[in-house]
């Protein structure tokens, strides 16, 4: 089983893999208030 911490680093990754770019910069809070 993961960790809650684990959890959220694999969400957060996920996250940044669907929506960032070169172009367009995710900030934390960002990504925080979607997951």
């Amino acid at each position: 089983m993961l960790s809650r911490a684990s959890k959220y680093a694999i969400l957060s990754t996920l996250y940044l893999a669907e929506h960032s770019s070169k172009e367009k910069k995710i900030s934390v809070k960002q990504i925080a208030d979607e997951i």
